[in-house]
């Protein structure tokens, strides 16, 4: 099978911006635990003041599909994806430098599909062989970007990968069908 490197995929492969915690400040920096269930928890994620905001909004900012991962990690690889983001409060907030965050080109790649390979067993364990490395301490791995932008992945159709989340999608709903009917027969007891 052909592949394709992230870069050749990617608008952008990116480090969040190094900032200092400012709750005086009105701009959310937005790092990698920030993120729960497709969301950004607001509650959690601390605020900074940029000293060019203007830039620093435009280089960092934030945006639905957008895959996150962490910049350093233990063997238990998590891979989050931004899709239930309310727009209109992204505005004021960035990734700090504990979020690195890849922005697919929809035209190449689509993001939901490159988010669920990713997410895969083989492909995290490829990702902690060739673009983490040891940390500093025992036991982390720390991201290179530079070896993220020439991570091969399967170069796939978009088409074909339309067709594999929709039978994704159909398999993830006979699942929960089975779960309700299960549950409801130990109901009566």
């Amino acid at each position: 099978m052909k592949e394709i490197e992230l870069s050749k995929i990617c608008y952008l492969i990116n480090k969040g911006k190094t900032v200092m915690r400012n709750n005086a400040g009105n701009i959310y920096m937005v790092g990698f635990t920030n993120i729960e269930n497709g969301n950004i928890n607001i509650k959690e994620t601390s605020k900074c003041k940029l000293t060019n905001e203007y830039m620093d909004l435009k280089m960092y900012d934030i945006e639905n599909l957008d895959i996150i991962l962490p910049p350093i990690t233990r063997k238990n690889l998590v891979i989050k994806q931004l899709d239930k983001l309310d727009e209109a409060s992204s505005y004021n907030m960035i990734y700090s430098s504990r979020a690195v965050y890849l922005r697919v080109n929809s035209c190449e790649y689509v993001p939901e599909f490159l988010y669920h390979l990713l997410s895969t067993e083989k492909y995290k364990r490829k990702l902690l062989e060739d673009v983490y490395t040891s940390g500093s301490y025992i036991g982390t791995y720390q991201i290179s970007i530079e070896r993220l932008k020439n991570f091969k992945i399967p170069k796939v159709s978009i088409d074909k990968q339309r067709r594999i989340l929709q039978k994704e999608k159909e398999i993830n709903s006979a699942i929960q069908d089975l779960k309700k009917n299960l549950s409801s027969l130990y109901e009566c007891f």
